[in-house]
């Protein structure tokens, strides 16, 4: 009886052991992406790209003032849309340009501490509105495994 026992023990264990190594291979691969941005062979000085993986989910890069952009976290390989943003740079949009009327500031409403309008307006780089959205944007790229360069070319 006491071999039986242990024959059910060793199968237990081994039988954990596949379950576990199992769902540490199931893990999706991924790929970090980095790249540059360019409108008419220009860097952008400013904005963010955009991609949109085909679960509907997206994921957010900034770009720096060299035109240079790096995702923060891994991407998850496949194909992926891609959009790049800067209309929120625009001087007088919804985020950047001064504000006509600013509230006084004061000890109970200090002044806002968000991104200041003037260096924002500095990185805008008009775009075509077609680039602003992955679904519109008609770019492209299929993510790798490791790390990868993904230029993007807007014309």
């Amino acid at each position: 009886m006491g071999i039986f026992r242990w024959q059910k023990s060793r199968a237990l264990v081994l039988l954990a052991l596949a379950v576990s190594l199992g769902a540490f291979g199931c893990s999706k691969p991924t790929g970090t992406v980095s790249g540059k941005v360019s409108y008419k062979n220009s860097p952008l000085k400013g904005g963010n790209v955009i991609f949109l993986m085909a679960d509907g989910k997206t994921e957010i890069a900034e770009i720096q003032e060299d035109g240079s952009y790096n995702f923060p976290k891994p991407i998850p390989a496949g194909p992926v849309k891609i959009g790049v943003q800067t209309s929120f740079l625009k001087p007088g949009g919804r985020f950047g340009g001064p504000r006509s009327n600013p509230p006084p500031a004061d000890a109970e409403h200090p002044p806002n501490k968000g991104p200041d309008p003037a260096e924002m307006a500095k990185k805008y780089v008009y775009i075509p509105e077609k680039y602003e959205t992955p679904e519109s944007s008609g770019k492209e790229y299929t993510v790798t495994t490791g790390k990868q360069e993904c230029p993007i070319n807007l014309d």
